[in-house]
């Protein structure tokens, strides 16, 4: 029999009230960290053997403050094996020298504007050694310098015992990036006695690796004040230890501290003192990236010899004598023996202890008497789980050092820039940010703060920017888009071929490129585009022939974040193929920037497209919509008494002053020889429909009932006409049967 054409939308337990919209669960994001825990084996464990070598770094030139490594034959590197072990690599770290912030410098974007890579200035062995910089100090590419300089002597090179090999390169404070050379006062001069504390790796033929931290030089000669030397040899002296009783380094303080030096009982030794300063006058925004305690040049230094009792320390007051003036002053010591020749040890740990009688001591701030303006012009800009923020620069009596990003109170970030990208957010949930200015001493502003929600989705507009990367010209390609001519650039050169181009309908695009060769920084562009979310096209082709996989590599870094991680251009699409990444990005400050850091040979790129993505409008709420169409307040009528109350036609996307299109929300049912047919009415893809059956009509409602379900998911993938004309088949037989669906809004 056919039952009465007509349907119930119920709404079940747990389901939304007419007064309120259904809260859909809320997609949960698992974060897996990995825990890595890096062997390293005790350099003790390596000190066998008779292999040793020794460097010296000494410019011989200049004073104290304006010696340099960028000095011809500055780095004096010589093999004392005894057993004919060859030198077959060294690594010279920076990180642990006593002047914070110090980086190898190759293209003068770190420090000082004047750059220098390696220069092999003389080597008495056999063969050419081969340079590389390791461990970018911002982590991502060459802009901040590198922390580590490496130098490996092949096969085909033989460095072998009483060879001395000659070099230089440039060393430079990270504080006065963007000066001209050589720095404020001489501070982008950076002597050998600057890199006390640098660590030493070097590693033999014979499979021993030594270390060792540089140290002080006291003996003849009259270069002491911008030498620092490190031994490494089978019998080095134990390192000695300092410490400052009661205190911790770094600290302040406005009385003259007493050092102990911790060693062997009967060993002898020098503790240096170095008073340095910070020297930043000119440099923009009053230096970059500085940190409370931070200086960036030595303008005195001293010493003092001393032997260890058989308590085995002893104790050294930092008289008036010794720390002459208020300032910020570095301690360290080594063991050695009396004579030139004689063994040494690796320097201690440096000591940073800022000492002011008049009680002012705060990092080397001194003078320091107002608190950071607040930032300005803070914007949140939301994106597809990421939101982007912006500012501009707050002011200070001694400049503002950083901002801290606070996200719902607790702090996410500190950054030197005026910008931040937080992608560690959850699309659909508002959250609430705190920017806050720092100065060199510690002393923060007063938070401005901004709310975004961010929001996936979102369309995807026509293209604000196509370049034609490498090109002379623009062009319109097959398809009638436009491209401009290459611009945006920070340096690489371009170049064209006539190769044919496999996997594109526009190869005219791939026959022109631009890269970079070893001498040049990093590649990078900049656009200037409104605040907002963009999705970038990266257009990119291998064109030499004899490149395979792992021959080129490089990072793509955009707004600051690692986008793509080792990016192969061979090993993703082959020779002569058009390769496309694309990235989204959130661009908070007005510029989009994007840097390709190299990993393996140099970077290439062919085109650049840019689309912006204009957000999704979030749907009305009940009483929204209510309100929309005249109705507020009426959330529990049906205002057009067509059947479904006002909040049904709301979830289905009904017209409430319609009744017709009620009407037609209704199954069919008709029985055959094999069962019933039920006809569903027009489906639509806005959430889960569920039929229910029973002989009981007021069983209806109960789950256990149910005999079909089609879901969102399912209908967003029928055709139009299958939505018209869904139906199920229901093969029960006997008796009297009532059918009732039941709607339940969801999600994508």
């Amino acid at each position: 029999m056919i039952l009465p054409p007509d349907i119930l939308l119920v709404r079940g337990p747990g389901w939304p009230s007419p007064s309120r919209r259904l809260s859909l669960p809320s997609r949960l994001a698992i974060l897996c960290m990995a825990c890595l825990a890096a062997i390293v084996p005790s350099p003790a464990a390596a000190m066998s053997g008779t292999a040793a070598a020794r460097l010296t770094v000494n410019s011989e030139a200049g004073s104290m403050t304006s010696s340099s490594t960028n000095t011809v034959g500055t780095f004096r590197l010589v093999n004392l094996s005894t057993g004919g072990q060859r030198i077959t690599s060294f690594k010279i770290d920076l990180r642990t020298a006593m002047l914070p912030d110090l980086v190898f410098d190759p293209f003068g974007t770190a420090g000082d504007i004047d750059g220098k890579a390696f220069g092999l200035d003389y080597f008495d062995g056999s063969g050419t050694p081969v340079h590389s910089f390791e461990s970018p100090h911002n982590g991502i590419g060459s802009q901040d310098g590198y922390d580590v300089l490496r130098v490996d002597f092949g096969p085909t090179v033989d460095f072998g015992p009483g060879d001395l090999l000659r070099f230089s390169s440039d060393v430079d404070p990270t504080s006065i990036k963007g000066a001209i050379g050589p720095g404020p006062n001489h501070s982008g001069s950076v002597s050998g006695l600057e890199l006390v504390g640098a660590t030493v790796t070097i590693t033999f033929s014979d499979a021993t690796v030594r270390v060792v931290r540089m140290g002080g030089w006291n003996h003849a000669g009259t270069n002491n004040n911008k030498t620092s030397v490190g031994v490494l040899a089978p019998d080095n002296l134990a390192t000695p230890v300092l410490s400052v009783p009661g205190r911790s380094s770094p600290f302040s303080t406005d009385t003259l501290p007493t050092v102990r030096v911790t060693g062997p009982a009967g060993a002898t030794g020098r503790l240096w003192w170095y008073r340095s300063e910070l020297a930043v006058a000119g440099v923009a925004g009053g230096g970059y990236d500085i940190d409370p305690y931070e200086t960036n040049m030595v303008v005195d230094y001293g010493g003092t010899d001393f032997t260890l009792p058989a308590g085995g320390f002893v104790d050294i007051p930092m008289t008036a004598s010794r720390f002459k003036e208020a300032g910020i002053h570095k301690v360290a010591a080594i063991l050695s023996e009396a004579t030139e020749s004689g063994r040494r040890s690796s320097s201690s740990d440096v000591l940073t202890i800022d000492y002011d009688p008049a009680g002012g001591g705060g990092g080397g701030t001194t003078g320091d008497t107002q608190v950071p303006s607040p930032p300005g012009s803070l914007q949140a800009t939301p994106g597809d789980g990421m939101v982007g923020l912006s500012w501009t620069a707050a002011t200070d009596d001694i400049g503002v050092v950083a901002y801290r990003i606070y996200r719902g109170g607790a702090q996410i970030a500190e950054v030197t820039g005026l910008g931040f990208t937080d992608s560690a957010v959850v699309n659909g949930t508002t959250y609430s940010y705190q920017v806050t200015a720092r100065d060199a001493a510690g002393k923060e502003s007063s938070a401005v703060s901004a709310t975004a929600t961010p929001a996936g989705g979102g369309t995807v507009g026509e293209a604000l920017l196509r370049v034609n990367v490498g090109s002379g010209g623009a062009f319109t390609d097959p398809q009638g888009k436009a491209w401009l001519a290459d611009f945006g650039f920070n340096t690489g050169n371009p170049s064209s071929h006539s190769n044919a181009i496999q996997g594109t309908a526009n190869p005219f695009l791939y026959q022109s490129r631009r890269t970079i060769s070893t001498s040049q920084p990093d590649l990078a562009y900049a656009f200037d585009l409104p605040a907002g979310s963009y999705r970038v096209l990266l257009h990119f082709v291998e064109t030499v022939g004899t490149f395979t996989t792992g021959s080129r590599v490089f990072d793509i870094v955009a707004e600051g974040e690692l986008k793509v991680d080792n990016l192969d251009i061979f090993d993703r699409a082959g020779l002569l193929t058009a390769c496309v990444v694309e990235i989204p990005v959130l661009v908070g400050d007005g510029q989009l920037n994007l840097v390709f850091p190299r990993v393996a040979s140099n970077p290439t790129i062919s085109g650049i497209e840019v689309f912006p993505v204009v957000p999704d409008e979030p749907p009305p709420t009940f009483e929204d919509w209510l309100a929309g169409h005249g109705l507020a307040g009426q959330s529990d009528a049906d205002s057009d008494g067509g059947g479904q109350d006002n909040f049904a036609e709301f979830e289905l996307q009904l017209d409430p002053k319609d009744p017709a299109d009620d009407l037609a929300f209704r199954l069919r049912c008709e029985p055959g020889a094999g069962g019933t047919s039920i006809r569903f009415p027009e489906l639509k893809p806005l959430g889960n429909y569920h039929l229910h059956r029973s002989s009981d009509l007021t069983a209806l409602a109960n789950p256990a009932n149910r005999i079909a379900t089609v879901t969102r998911a399912e209908i967003a993938a029928m055709t139009a006409e299958q939505r018209a004309t869904h139906q199920v088949e229901d093969p029960a037989a006997g008796g009297r049967m009532f059918y009732q669906l039941f709607f339940e809004p969801a999600g994508e």
